[in-house]
């Protein structure tokens, strides 16, 4: 059964929920003096980070996600959270996590360093909607082959799920609808994703790679001129106090990879371990609903606090997205033809019966 059909109802109720804290460190209470009553179950805390900033739809599942572990598995479970980078940045999350020195990570571009297969699902114009990005990236045939399996073989750690973000699209100091008024204009964009690179610059950008938590000051100082990402993360990171132009350049439907240390998952018992797979997949419901409603009431916000949008038709898109094609063969080593061409198949596939 698809996740969006198991998350639905639960999505729903979560929509009423109170969100509440989780406590800390392990447990063993004995039973008071002179009461028979058996002592409560040993607890166990994970750590649980990602980088998005506190309030995105990210943020507020992974608060809903600890909070339903610990009441369905009464206390043995809790997940103490650590939003926004407060462990490190992604690149240094993605080795704790696999190292053990964090429990369970969102992982956006940094997930790629564990998976070719993410290098190919990063790429530009690759989808054409959500629908598509949340059928590939967790449904299909090629995520079962490609994406869950790899992880626990290759990397020590756990696939729980994946949670698609809204378009990514770009805020800059001037705005642009051809290749040609993009060209010169410094975007920064995630290390270590080469074909994304490779797109920006062949689409007349000049890349910088830097970490998010620098790109604020780095437009204020002029080291650049213009972020990407999805209108969320944009938002909560205020780039609109500094970027007062938003192009609606629907460039990439990107993911958050849910992943758990393979050591802290198989240290639960069997039951503990399905109560996290089934909360984890339930959420989906519940992020994409918070996104969904989340991309319209953000952009008129930022419309409010000054920002001029700028549509892109469908012909400008398009113009965009022939120049960075080239940047899937450029870098068709890093995943292999056969992978690109199952993912193809299957994706031209899903459209047709859509």
């Amino acid at each position: 059964m698809s996740k969006k059909m198991t998350g639905l109802l639960l999505a729903i109720v979560m929509c009423v929920s109170l969100l509440t804290g989780c406590g800390g460190g392990k447990e063993d209470t004995p039973p008071a003096s002179g009461d028979d009553s058996p002592a409560p179950a040993e607890s166990v805390t994970l750590k649980l980070t990602h980088c998005q900033p506190e309030g995105s739809p990210v943020d507020l599942a992974t608060e809903e996600f600890a909070r339903l572990v610990e009441e369905r598995t009464e206390g043995r479970v809790k997940i103490q959270l650590f939003p926004a980078n407060m462990l490190g940045a992604e690149s240094v999350t993605r080795d704790m996590v696999k190292e053990g020195g964090c429990d369970i990570v969102c992982l956006g571009s940094a997930a790629n360093n564990y998976n070719n297969a993410m290098n190919l699902v990063t790429a530009c114009y690759l989808f054409q909607n959500i629908e598509e990005a949340d059928y590939m990236l967790f449904d299909s045939e090629f995520a079962q082959k490609y994406m869950h399996e790899d992880y626990l073989a290759n990397d020590n750690v756990v696939y729980l799920t994946s949670w698609v973000q809204s378009p990514r699209q770009t805020m800059a100091t001037k705005a642009f609808t051809t290749p040609a008024e993009l060209k010169g204009i410094k975007l920064r964009v995630p290390a270590g994703i080469p074909v994304w690179e490779a797109a920006w610059n062949a689409m007349g950008a000049l890349t910088v790679s830097m970490g998010l938590d620098d790109a604020f000051s780095a437009l204020q100082q002029g080291a650049c001129d213009g972020v990407e990402g999805p209108i969320d993360q944009l938002y909560f990171n205020s780039f609109q106090e500094v970027a007062k132009e938003m192009i609606m350049t629907q460039h990439n439907y990107y993911s958050y990879q849910m992943l758990m240390n393979n050591d802290s998952f198989s240290a639960l018992s069997e039951g503990d371990q399905q109560i996290i797979r089934d909360t984890a997949l339930e959420l989906d419901a519940y992020h994409d609903q918070l996104r969904d409603e989340n991309v319209d009431k953000l952009l008129e916000d930022l419309k409010s606090q000054g920002v001029h949008v700028t549509e892109l038709s469908d012909e400008q898109l398009a113009a965009f997205a022939e120049l960075c094609a080239p940047a899937i063969d450029a870098n068709m080593d890093s995943w292999g033809q056969e992978c690109y061409d199952e993912f193809m198949t299957e994706l031209e596939a899903f459209r047709a019966s859509h």
